[in-house]
């Protein structure tokens, strides 16, 4: 309300108008991102060695800037949690997949980043991050892989013969709710029409 009444008395309410319906647009592509993957469930009993891990945290990384980085940790994160739930040190791969996924991931679609969408919004080209974002980020992904993949094989080797898993899935990896990821393919359609 203070940012409102101070827009107000800088140019009217002409201006506190079109921001809350940017702050609206915003709000409603980041809650149908979060709504539609929370649909999506990846099943499946990943093994939680370090290769697998990284791998993982790849994907997340580049699958963040398509489908958000909620969305992406809205889909990644009960997997991951389920894959290392038999480790003893867990606590790095929640703090790496942060770093990854939800923050470093999404910067190369407006879809991934809400400043980025904001950008889309005031006639920033959608694929202007993607190509002028591009190196920076395959840069900085694979120093923070690299790093969390040295650290997970020094925690994986200190722990030894692991438990058995207390959450055993099925051997094969699949996708349920795959008229979410349709869903998914509308909305990012539908970001794309309206530039």
């Amino acid at each position: 309300l203070p940012v409102a009444v101070w827009m107000w008395a800088a140019g009217g309410w002409e201006i506190v108008f079109a921001a809350v319906v940017e702050y609206g647009q915003f709000i409603a592509l980041l809650l149908a991102l979060f709504i539609v993957s929370g649909g999506i469930f990846l099943k499946g009993d990943i093994e939680a060695t370090p290769r697998n891990n990284t791998a993982f945290l790849a994907v997340g990384a580049v699958l963040a800037s398509f489908v958000g980085t909620t969305g992406a940790a809205m889909l990644l994160i009960r997997p991951l949690i389920r894959a290392n739930d038999n480790r003893q040190h867990q606590a790095h791969v929640i703090v790496f997949f942060i770093f990854l996924v939800s923050n470093i991931g999404g910067v190369l679609t407006p879809l991934g980043d809400p400043p980025l969408f904001l950008g889309f919004l005031q006639g920033v080209e959608f694929s202007w991050t993607l190509t002028h974002l591009w190196a920076d980020m395959a840069v900085t992904v694979a120093l923070l892989l690299s790093l969390f993949f040295l650290l997970d094989s020094w925690l994986y080797r200190k722990e030894g013969v692991l438990p058995d898993d207390p959450t055993p899935d099925t051997k094969s990896i699949g996708l349920q709710g795959w008229s979410n990821v349709l869903l998914l393919g509308v909305i990012v359609g539908l970001v794309l029409m309206s530039g």
